[in-house]
Parts: structure tokens; C-alpha cells; sequence
């Protein structure tokens, strides 16, 4: 070998040596912070020769000597990974060609060079840490060279846990008939709770109602389909939060259906299936509510298809945080057998019916994706749920959903649900009005209470699975309208009608989500149904709570009109049971109708009429009023009282009186049948006394009262009143209080 090969060599190896010892410090870090809970990395590395990169931490600052002792954060980190993948896979999504531009990492920054590098890490504890990156050579070799302030932080970030934060990537304004409507397109990096590859991005797009906000709003979670992305959704004076379900690394475009996938994935045959998905939206949520003025009692998720199925899935594990439901063609039973693609698609990602996976909640997770089923298991208050599907959908296939109307409506949940002939895209055609246009975004509340209808007579018949089976155009629960009117301790009452002209159903009703009325299994509760505009009663009765804070009265009748639905905690005590009270007792009646009210004494009844008792001390009492009666034990006049000064009268209702009608009202001479009767008599006019009349049926009765001073001698009457005490105390009669109560017939003076 001749000295110019030698020299040839050397001068070979020293340029090779000076690219091997050189390359590390082209790697340059150039942001480094925490925030959000989230440790944010990015480099540069123009004309890198590595393959991938090797990123470390430490709580000194890390150097080629004390490389070796710095914890491996991420082996073989890939290259250009400050692309923008999420907007990549949105675009892709819309057909569109890729934008192929770095992620902004700050709010409506300068995007990174999608050539650069980017690693989010979800801080696990507080401390204050060094990174340090380093490159991987074709051949495998680490290029272990650091110089701190360039691949190697030269001071420590400062790592603290938080809500999640992201990153404000776009925004503008959509005008729709000339109106404002903003929006807001944020990057939203993955937390170790949201994916199994910490850091991957996805993006979710905020719409507001209008440009100047005041006060709180309205808001849905809105879920796409599979193969959609977050997108701006105008809503008039509803704030839609619109996030983007994608993770690239998963097959079939990167759905999880709304709910995860298996945390060893791609080994999808083992292991645990985990709700990263669901957790994803659980900060999100969290975090709008933060950023925006989102009213937390006014919150739905609402979805089409893939997006039903997890609005579904999602929002009834979710009762604390959702007001309502809307579920376009959801898939509410994907391990059916004979679903179709989606279970095909899905086992790549869940494992196979089979085996059914377990879940991080313990289920396995075919089962816990069988709303059907949860549905018919689960007791609890839910969203109210407005679902909707097609008997000829090919895609989500019909044959999975009547049972789950079904259970909806033996397990009395609060829903509506119509089903029609317009295919899974167009499934709104032809569905009844009553459906269509009911406003589940405005009209529920998480702290409202609200009826849930079952057993409508005029619900129709969706069939058992066989698109041919049932009606073929139809809708269970639509068409009721109501208004909560309380929700006290002690009583809870709804007007309620039906909206559908011409027509006078029947139904169930339970009330659900109940805010401050509270009752214990097997205890008795009072129901009344009366016409709001004149309070006239329909009927009344009593139920036993089924279980605590859960009753359903059945059979209730509703037309046009509203009716008030009243149910009323019970006492349990009757006027017979005050009668045989001592003076003094305590008294609680439950159900009391007024029949007369005069100055210095009222008088009711029990609903079948009698016993009859006095109060005392009551004032603004009408007759017909149904009532609640508090007070202490009292004798007036001979009959049982009770004097309220110390206790409560509450109205529920009025109802038509019906005296006790009686040829001869007292047994023998002047002893009195029941002292306080409602009673009616017939009979002549026999002679005119001061302030009254003596009437013949059959006995003597005595009729006083300012209302009694117009009959003559002969007349023939009917007279509804009151069996009293005369004013002396010597004798009884019937004591008048209304000049309706006196009727007088052909042949009187006074026809």
C-alpha cells in the first residue's frame, strides 16, 4: 500500500468519524415545555442520516458521560413526526389531498416544519426533568454524542399534572341566512388515558351560536360516523363540540366506534380492551366547559351511525354529565350474530365475540357494547333518549333494534323512538312530525326532572326483527308534551297533553331524574290527574313506589289539553282515624275535599264521601278544593276538627262535589245522621223561620242561612247543605252556604 492510499484512508475516516461524532449535534431541540399535564419535545434535524431517534429524561442534566444513566423515555421515536397526522387523516376522510404541514403546538402559531420531530408525553408525576435526543443509525448504532443546549436541554423543564389543554389550530366564521356563526379548530394531543400511543393527535372543532356570547348555552357533543371528522356544525344558540375519532396506527381509517380498543394492539387476540376513546371525550368535555360558557345542565351528545352507537354507549354510562340523547341509526348490538361488516371490522380491535375481551371496567367488551341489554339491566335515571332507525337499513341492519325499543319501554326509561322506510342515510323521511321536530336540546336539563311515558295505547308496533314484521312506518312515546310544575320534598306534579290532534291516549308515566322529591321503596303515594285550565279532577288514586324514588301510575288518560299529573307523599292517616283521636292529637290527613266554607268554620270530606270533618282556622278555601290537612285535633259543634293555626293546608286539586243524598237526613228526633255530611234533601216548604225554613221530608228539617231566606210556604226544593248544629245548639239541620244549594222547582214562587 503506496503512502497516498494510506493517506487516502485516513483522510476517508476522519470525514467519516467527523459525520458519526457530528450528526447528534445536528439535532437541535427547539421548544421544550410542560402544559396541560403534557410535556411537549421538538426537534429539528436537517438532513438527518438517522433512521429514528432515542429520547431520554433525567432530574440532571443529561451528557455523553451520564447518558447511561438517564431513563429511556422512547426507543426508535419515527422521523418527521411533527407532521400534522391528524390533519392528514381528516383530509384524507374528505377526499381531500393532504396538507402535509406540522402540528402548531401554540394557539394560531406558525405550524411546525412537518420535516421536524415532535413527542408529547403525559407527565406522570411533578418534578422538574432534562431531555436529551439522540440518533439511530441504519445499521442500529446510537449516536450517543450529546452537547447540552442542542440535543440536550440545558435547563430542566418543570413538569406538572393538569387539565388537558389544547393547542388552537384554526378558526373563522361561518355565515348562514346572515347569520354569525364562529368556530374554533383546536389540535388535541392524547393523553395516556385517551390512546396506547401517548401524544397522538386528533383534532375537535368548537362552534359557537354567535359572535358575542352572554350567559350559558346549550351544548352538544356531536359524534360523527365512521370515517367523518370533526367539523363546524352550526346550531342556533347550541354550542356543538365536534371531535375527531382517529388513531392512525389502528386499521379500517382509525375508528374506535367512541369507545377504545386492546391496550397490546396490534395484538388484539389478548389482553384488555381499555375506553381510551371515551376518556378522550371526558376531558374534552371537561375542558370545553372550561373555555367556553357551557351550561353543565344543558349538556347532549347526539350522533349518527358509528356516532349514535357511541352517543349511546357513552352517554347513558354517563347520567352525572348528559341531559339527553339523540341516536340516529345507532348499532346497539354489535356481537349479534349475523351483524355484519362492523363486527368484522371490530374484532381487529376488540378480539372476537368469542373470547369477549375483558374491559378496564371488568365486563367483556361485547357486552359491554350491548346497549340492548343495558338498557334492560339498569334501573337508574338515564339521558332522556331520542333514537330513530330504518326497517330497510342494510348497513346497521334492522333485526337488532326492536328489542331495544323494547326494553327502553318495560324498564320505563325516559325515550321517544320512530322508525320508518328512508334507508341509514335518509332515515328521517317519512318519520312522524311529533319525532321529528321534538327539541331534545332545549327541552332537557340534568337538574330537571321530566315524565318518562310507557305503554302509550298509541304507540305502534315495531315488530320483532323481521323487516316485514310490524308496522312499517311507526313511533313509541312521541307526541307528549309536558312542563315540570314541582319538585318539592313532598310533592312532584308535570302538565302533561298530547300534541297529536284528534287523537286520546292512554299511558304510563313514571317520573324520572327526580330532583327533591324522595321516597322509599313500598312507601304509598297519592296520585291526581286534573284539567289545568279548571282544575277539575279525571282521577286520582294510590301507588306503591316501586323502589326508592321510582313509582309509575298506569293508565293515566291524556288529550290536547294539558293535564296536571299530581303525586303526593301519603300520611296514611284518614278522617276516620282523626275521629278516633284524642283532643290535641297530632293530625296529618292526606286527601281532604272542601264541601262548604263559611266565616267561622270550613267543612270537608273524605273522597267517598263520608266521614265528614270541621277546620278551623282555615281561610281562601273553596269548595271542591282537594286538600292536605295539618293541624291538632279539635271538636266543633259536635263534629271532629281540626284547627290548622299551628299546622298546614296544601291544595292539590278541586273536583266536582257530590252530596249524600238523603229523604230523611236524621234518625229519629233531630238525632243527626253524620254531623258535616255534604247532604241533599227534598222536600215542601212548611213554614219560614228567622234566617231559614222549615222543610218537610218526610221529617222536619230545618234549613238556615243567608242563602235560605228566599223560600215560601208550599215551595218545592232540593236542598244541598251542610248537616249542622242549629244556632242554638238545641237542634240539628242543614246549613246552607251557597244559593246554589237551594233548587226549586214547577210550581214554586222562585222557578
Amino acid at each position: 500500500m503506496t503512502f497516498k492510499h494510506i493517506v487516502l484512508i485516513i483522510a476517508t475516516l476522519s470525514i467519516l468519524l467527523g459525520m458519526s461524532a457530528g450528526c447528534c449535534a445536528d439535532i437541535v431541540i427547539e421548544n421544550a415545555f410542560c402544559r396541560g399535564g403534557q410535556v411537549f419535545l421538538h426537534w429539528s434535524d436537517p438532513d438527518t442520516q438517522y433512521v429514528g431517534y432515542n429520547i431520554y429524561r433525567s432530574s440532571s442534566p443529561i451528557d455523553s458521560s451520564s447518558l447511561a444513566f438517564a431513563e429511556l423515555v422512547e426507543s426508535n421515536s419515527p422521523l418527521h413526526s411533527a407532521k400534522d397526522a391528524a390533519a392528514t387523516s381528516a383530509a384524507t376522510r374528505q377526499n381531500k389531498q393532504d396538507p402535509n404541514r406540522g402540528y402548531r403546538i401554540f394557539d394560531l402559531a406558525e405550524p411546525l416544519n412537518p420535516a421536524d420531530c415532535l413527542k408529547v408525553m403525559t407527565v406522570t408525576q411533578s418534578a422538574s426533568r432534562y431531555y436529551a435526543v439522540t440518533g439511530v443509525n441504519p445499521d442500529g448504532y446510537e449516536d450517543c454524542e450529546i452537547t447540552i443546549g442542542q440535543n440536550s436541554l440545558a435547563a430542566p423543564i418543570s413538569e406538572e399534572s393538569g387539565p388537558a389543554v389544547p393547542a388552537l389550530d384554526e378558526q373563522g366564521v361561518q355565515t348562514i341566512s346572515g347569520y354569525d356563526y364562529p368556530w374554533k379548530t383546536y389540535t388535541w394531543f392524547k393523553r395516556a388515558d385517551e390512546t396506547a400511543f401517548d401524544g397522538e393527535a386528533t383534532k375537535v372543532t368548537v362552534t359557537l351560536p354567535k359572535p358575542n356570547l352572554s350567559g350559558l348555552y346549550s351544548t352538544v357533543l356531536n359524534l360523527h360516523a365512521i370515517n367523518g371528522c370533526n367539523r363546524i356544525a352550526t346550531w342556533w344558540n347550541i354550542i356543538i363540540v365536534s371531535p375527531m375519532d382517529c388513531s392512525p396506527k389502528l386499521p379500517y381509517g382509525g375508528n374506535t366506534w367512541w369507545y377504545g380498543y386492546a391496550n397490546g394492539y396490534p395484538n388484539a387476540g389478548s389482553g384488555i380492551v381499555f375506553n381510551y376513546t371515551e376518556n378522550m371525550l371526558l376531558n374534552m368535555l371537561q375542558w370545553a366547559k372550561s373555555a367556553f360558557p357551557i351550561d353543565p345542565d344543558r349538556v347532549s351528545v347526539a350522533g349518527g351511525s358509528m356516532g349514535a352507537t357511541g352517543a349511546l354507549s357513552f352517554g347513558l354510562r354517563h347520567p352525572d354529565l348528559f341531559a339527553a340523547i339523540s341516536a340516529t341509526v345507532p348499532q346497539v348490538n354489535p356481537g349479534l350474530e349475523g351483524i355484519g361488516w362492523s363486527q368484522s371490522q371490530l374484532t381487529h380491535i376488540w378480539g372476537s365475540v368469542q373470547d369477549n375481551l375483558p374491559t378496564n371496567d371488568g365486563a367483556g367488551v361485547w357486552d359491554r357494547q350491548n346497549t340492548t341489554a343495558y338498557v334492560a339491566d339498569n334501573c337508574c335515571d338515564l339521558p332522556f333518549i331520542k333514537v330513530q332507525n330504518s326497517k330497510n337499513d342494510e348497513t346497521l341492519p334492522w333485526f337488532q333494534v326492536p328489542q331495544f325499543y323494547k326494553n327502553l319501554n318495560a324498564n320505563r326509561h325516559g325515550f321517544m323512538a320512530a322508525w320508518g322506510q328512508g334507508g341509514h342515510v335518509s332515515s328521517s323521511t317519512g318519520l312522524p312530525s311529533e319525532f321529528v321536530n321534538w327539541d331534545i336540546y332545549n327541552k332537557h336539563r340534568r337538574n330537571q326532572s321530566y315524565p318518562a311515558i310507557s305503554n302509550s295505547s298509541v304507540n305502534d308496533d315495531p315488530g320483532n326483527g323481521d323487516p316485514i314484521n310490524g308496522d312499517s312506518i311507526g313511533q313509541m312515546n312521541a307526541g307528549y308534551d309536558w312542563r315540570i310544575i314541582s319538585d318539592t320534598e313532598d310533592k312532584w306534579a308535570a302538565d302533561i297533553k298530547y300534541t297529536v290532534a284528534g287523537r286520546s291516549p292512554t299511558a304510563d308515566v313514571s317520573a324520572r331524574r327526580l330532583q327533591n322529591f324522595s321516597f322509599a321503596a313500598g312507601q304509598r303515594l297519592a296520585y291526581s290527574l286534573t284539567d289545568t285550565a279548571t282544575g277539575q279532577a279525571i282521577t286520582s288514586g294510590y301507588v306503591t313506589a316501586e323502589r326508592n324514588r321510582f313509582f309509575t301510575v298506569a293508565d293515566l288518560p291524556f288529550d290536547n289539553n294539558y293535564r296536571t299529573l299530581t303525586i303526593r307523599k301519603v300520611s296514611g292517616q284518614s278522617i276516620a282515624d282523626v275521629i278516633a283521636l284524642p283532643e290535641g292529637s297530632e293530625v296529618d290527613v292526606d286527601e281532604v275535599i272542601v264541601t262548604a266554607t263559611f266565616e267561622d268554620v270550613c267543612y270537608g270530606c273524605a273522597s267517598n264521601r263520608i266521614p265528614a270533618i270541621a277546620i278551623l282556622g282555615a281561610s281562601d278555601l273553596a269548595p271542591g278544593n282537594v286538600i292536605r290537612l295539618r293541624g291538632v285535633k279539635k271538636t266543633h259543634c259536635g263534629v271532629a276538627a281540626v284547627d290548622i293555626s299551628a299546622g298546614s293546608i296544601s291544595v292539590h286539586g278541586n273536583c266536582a262535589l257530590r252530596p249524600f243524598g238523603l229523604t230523611r237526613p236524621f234518625f229519629g228526633v233531630g238525632k243527626p245522621l253524620e254531623l258535616g255530611l255534604l247532604t241533599k234533601v227534598w222536600g215542601v216548604v212548611r213554614d219560614i223561620l228567622p234566617g231559614g225554613f222549615e222543610l218537610d221530608a218526610g221529617l222536619r228539617v230545618t234549613v238556615f242561612g243567608d242563602c235560605a231566606a228566599d223560600a215560601e210556604i208550599g215551595s218545592y226544593v232540593s236542598v244541598s247543605g251542610i248537616c249542622s248544629e242549629l244556632p242554638s245548639g238545641s237542634d240539628y239541620g242543614i246549613r246552607m252556604s251557597d244559593p246554589t244549594g237551594v233548587i226549586y222547582y214547577q210550581g214554586s214562587p222562585n222557578p
